[in-house]
């Protein structure tokens, strides 16, 4: 049976993302499988803890990606898997969809995002 857990606040700064990341790990560590995957699409920064700086380099897009390129019917489990990441340390038991591309690449993927035909 899976179980979807959400971590929302309206305000930023209150360590939504850390708590988020110790609850996971520990589920793992437990022998649970878990997927984290970044909505915060604003102010991403969960590559930016130290944990997951191993992923930082293997990271080439995530939920912007899938976004901004809106793949076709059929297509979207394959354009996710091509961003999800594996922590190593709990033998695939923890996974990360991150927000999307770091550096220079995430502003204007971002901007390229046509939100009006998705929420419209």
């Amino acid at each position: 049976m899976a179980f979807y857990v959400t971590f929302y606040s309206y305000k930023g700064g209150v360590g939504r993302t850390m708590a988020l990341v110790n609850c996971a790990v520990e589920l793992a560590k437990r022998g649970k499988r878990v997927l984290i995957w970044e909505l915060d699409l604003e102010a991403p920064g969960i590559l930016s803890i130290p944990f997951f700086h191993s992923l930082r380099k293997s990271a080439k897009g995530g939920t912007l990606n899938l976004l901004a390129d809106a793949p076709q019917p059929g297509e979207w489990l394959a354009a996710l898997n091509k961003h999800v990441l594996t922590h190593q340390e709990y033998e695939g038991r923890l996974q990360l969809l991150p927000a999307g591309p770091g550096g220079d690449a995430y502003t204007p993927m971002f901007a390229r995002v046509n939100w009006e035909r998705l929420f419209g």
